[in-house]
């Protein structure tokens, strides 16, 4: 939360890189913005991908009723360089469920 600014209860980036002007550490604070973004995104979309399995779960194994007026949870993205936007179903594959179910120790 410490790079987000909220407006009307909308979470946005705050690009601090440029936020203030002339910025001698344009360059090194440009790469940590840019991993901080990448990192937020990955996070984003490992989170969706886990609340679908979890209403799943919970569907199958608890309440068949369980979130099936809203259904899935969805990310949308947007605007690309033309302007669109893009909303996408996450889900875990079947591999990736095995693997958080049997983590290999190290």
């Amino acid at each position: 939360m410490e790079n987000i600014d909220e407006h009307n209860g909308v979470f946005y980036p705050h690009k601090f890189y440029k936020a203030y002007g002339y910025n001698e550490n344009y360059d090194k604070d440009l790469k940590k913005y840019d991993e901080w973004i990448d990192k937020c995104h990955h996070l984003l979309k490992e989170a969706t991908k886990a609340v679908n399995w979890f209403a799943d779960e919970v569907r199958e194994n608890i309440n068949p009723m369980f979130f099936t007026e809203q259904g899935k949870f969805l990310i949308s993205e947007g605007p690309f360089s033309d302007m669109s936007f893009r909303t996408s179903l996450l889900e875990f594959t079947e591999l990736e469920k095995e693997a958080y179910l049997n983590p290999k120790i190290s």
